[in-house]
């Protein structure tokens, strides 16, 4: 199913790929991102939020979108996520979310429910967890966050027993805040007997960037120990693994380094095969491209209109763009680059 979901991807023209961040609205208080803070200081903008009937209408109005990404703030506190997911186009394929972790019952039963309703589409869930249980709680600005994150990755295991189509795994960022905590975090594992491994991992890197509402909107890149982190930390994956999301994450990060100290450009496919979508509807070329290309309101909710009626804009924008190397770009870059993903294969040995 897995193989066959990357074939269909790859041989479609178009947008292929949407991020969807669809709201701003988050229970938790993290260190390393600021989106918490934005309807504290401006109530107002809740208002200007797509509704999920909107986003539905983007995928249905861009044909050739295959692939849905859901991140926020934390989207299982948007009503109508349940509705949205069953409600996609036969088109939709693959369908990933990120989660805080927060209510596990919650996204436990949308996913359940999505997954029974569409069998041919693959879930896949992402779960935060950025170290042991006083870590990853510091982290997160939430006592218990832990537990939660453990609770819903439990509850979401067990779907996978019954539905083929559900994957699931915890996603570790990398900050400044938590260096030398992966290790200490599978040590934990082991010593409760957690069913857990890297394998069950996929790896971000801290960065600051307008959308995680940083002080620096420019955004700034990972730092030396960072890197030096990630490096670690791909000897703790298994070399080989016909998971898709274990091989990603360890060519990601081998090549992370290789990009940030060796200034080594990689393909990137932003504002050709994939665009970032903020709740309030304005296309952007990525997540680091904070420049809106224009509204999805104005176009018909179709993101090819969009991105084609601003071809010249993304031609600047990529011209003018010192480039990055993060996991929402590098995985389509790596689903489109067959020969590249071969060659970071090698390199992560």
């Amino acid at each position: 199913m897995i193989a066959k979901t990357w074939f269909q991807l790859y041989h479609t023209k178009g947008i292929v790929k949407a991020n969807f961040s669809v709201t701003n609205i988050c229970n938790y208080r993290c260190n390393h991102c600021n989106i918490w803070r934005k309807y504290l200081e401006n109530p107002e903008l809740l208002r200007r939020e797509l509704s999920f009937k909107e986003f539905l209408k983007i995928s249905e109005q861009t044909t050739s979108l295959r692939w849905i990404s859901i991140t926020g703030g934390e989207p299982t506190l948007k009503k109508g996520l349940d509705k949205f997911l069953i409600a996609l186009p036969d088109s939709i394929k693959l369908v990933s979310l990120n989660t805080n972790g927060s209510l596990p019952n919650k996204i436990t039963d949308i996913i359940k429910i999505a997954a029974e309703t569409m069998p041919k589409r693959l879930f896949y869930v992402s779960v935060s967890l950025d170290g042991p249980p006083e870590v990853h709680d510091k982290l997160r600005g939430i006592p218990g966050a832990f537990e939660n994150s453990i609770s819903t990755f439990l509850q979401l295991k067990q779907l996978t027993d019954e539905f083929k189509n559900v994957h699931v795994n915890f996603e570790y960022t990398i900050t400044p805040w938590n260096l030398g905590q992966f290790e200490a975090l599978l040590r934990y594992f082991n010593k409760t007997k957690f069913p857990a491994s890297a394998a069950d991992f996929v790896i971000s890197l801290y960065e600051t960037a307008a959308y995680y509402h940083h002080d620096d909107s420019r955004g700034s890149k990972p730092t030396l120990k960072i890197l030096k982190e990630a490096q670690r930390i791909v000897s703790c994956f298994p070399r080989i693994s016909l998971n898709p999301s274990t091989l990603f994450c360890r060519v990601f990060l081998a090549l992370s380094s290789e990009y940030y100290t060796k200034r080594k450009r990689h393909p990137c496919f932003a504002g050709e095969k994939s665009v970032w979508v903020n709740p309030y509807g304005e296309v952007q070329m990525c997540i680091y491209k904070s420049q809106p290309l224009g509204n999805i309101k104005d176009y018909d909710y179709d993101l090819n209109r969009l991105v084609s009626s601003q071809k010249n804009e993304i031609l600047e924008l990529r011209n003018s763009c010192k480039g990055c190397w993060t996991p929402c770009e590098s995985y389509t870059t790596l689903m489109f680059r067959p020969l590249f993903l071969i060659e970071g294969v090698v390199k992560s040995w």
